[in-house]
């Protein structure tokens, strides 16, 4: 397949860090993932989960900046992306 395993390990979520500038302060973080997803599972979308509440830290951090919802977008990977949910969502998420 020629993956390089020494890039995969430098991209992976588990390896992300947080920007420590004013903007990066106050980035949210939104993670979407579905059942029918054929290119993400659950476990990639629950280490992604992992890690940013590692990067977060404290409760109120978690709460204020990160959304996860694993059941309202219903579809495959590609077509979740054409649905008014996520839209809709990511709305209700900045609106707080």
């Amino acid at each position: 397949m020629g993956v390089d395993k020494e890039v995969l390990k430098s991209e992976s979520v588990s390896n992300w860090e947080l920007y420590d500038d004013e903007p990066g302060k106050k980035l949210r973080f939104f993670v979407v993932s579905g059942k029918e997803d054929e290119l993400v599972s659950e476990r990639q979308a629950n280490l992604m989960v992992k890690r940013l509440k590692e990067l977060l830290g404290s409760e109120k951090k978690i709460e204020e900046r990160l959304r996860i919802d694993y059941d309202t977008v219903k579809g495959t990977h590609d077509s979740m992306l054409h649905k008014d949910e996520i839209p809709q969502l990511w709305a209700d998420f900045i609106k707080k």
